[in-house]
């Protein structure tokens, strides 16, 4: 009996941290697109850098996670999947009211709005999504204060 309730307790806690889009993945994303320790610190507490460098790297990291079309420009279908596959633990009709009201933000935005400020305004439109929804609540993944 006992062995069998710690079992269960030891899945429970192995399937509330196996949530994707955890701080390990963003420090590999992090890694991956040569952010500096401040935006590092920065994405790791689940919030969007403001610096010229923190922009670059959030265009960095929607292009790694394949949210971009050829054009570089938020894809409705693609940054849907990537919500669901890194987000499985929330519900899908909020991931898609987060994609929906995020796709018509970028269509808002000018054509000739630089990259880097590109991939920051899509990257801060999904944050504040998830801040209004609690979805980060939601998904067990509390921002942590990294110091």
């Amino acid at each position: 009996m006992y062995l069998s309730t710690v079992s269960v307790i030891f899945s429970c806690i192995f399937a509330l941290t196996q949530a994707a889009y955890d701080q390990k993945q963003i420090l590999e994303l992090t890694t991956k697109c040569k952010a500096t320790p401040e935006d590092t610190r920065t994405a790791l507490n689940y919030t969007v850098p403001e610096t010229p460098t923190g922009k670059c790297l959030m265009l960095c990291m929607i292009k790694e996670l394949n949210m971009l079309d050829s054009n570089d420009k938020y894809d409705e279908v693609l940054g849907l999947a990537a919500l669901r596959k890194y987000w499985t633990e929330i519900k899908d009709a909020k991931l898609l009211d987060v994609n929906t009201n995020c796709v018509a933000y970028a269509k808002t935005l000018p054509p000739d709005t630089p990259s880097c400020e590109y991939g920051y305004k899509i990257m801060k439109c999904i944050n504040s999504e998830f801040i209004k929804g609690n979805l980060f609540e939601e998904s067990f993944k509390k921002p942590i204060k990294i110091e």
